[in-house]
């Protein structure tokens, strides 16, 4: 099972976090990355969650429109995914998942999940996960007792330069 890790492309500055659209660098972001990555890749994907965040919602619908084979993928607005949420529970519910998804969110937190997924302890560092990037994680260690959200691995990681 794998998680693509993505975090919103570029937004307009404002004064209600929530509300905050896509630019046009933004779009020129998702733009990047859909043709660089091999839409194979994606093949896998059942499902494509977003926060409940304006940007984030662009992010994936654009996305999901770029990627010919995530065409039928279900979008899901995932509350724990917005910034506020709490890191473990998303890690245990991205451990429950069968299939491959597509996770499209927010900093610090995505960083933070990153750190959570690979090495089952919370914190900062792993990776610096950047406006429009994606990085793939693998489960490698299922889901127990010592590990309710099993560990990944990093498979790889893409930031589009503009």
């Amino acid at each position: 099972m794998r998680v693509f890790i993505y975090r919103h492309a570029h937004a307009e500055p404002g004064e209600v976090d929530e509300l905050r659209k896509l630019t046009s660098k933004g779009r020129s972001q998702i733009r990047a990355l859909a043709g660089a990555l091999s839409h194979s890749v994606f093949d896998e994907v059942s499902e494509i969650w977003h926060s409940s965040l304006v940007r984030a919602i662009e992010t994936a619908v654009m996305f999901q429109q770029l990627v010919p084979v995530l065409g039928n993928v279900s979008l899901h607005t995932v509350y724990e995914l917005d910034p506020s949420s709490k890191i473990d529970v998303m890690a245990r519910l991205l451990g429950q998942c069968e299939g491959d998804v597509i996770a499209v969110g927010h900093n610090p937190f995505l960083e933070e999940l990153v750190t959570e997924l690979c090495s089952g302890e919370a914190g900062l560092g792993l990776i610096s996960l950047k406006k429009g990037g994606m990085v793939c994680l693998e489960r490698t260690v299922e889901v127990s007792k010592n590990t309710p959200a099993g560990l990944w691995t990093i498979q790889w990681y893409f930031l589009p330069k503009l």
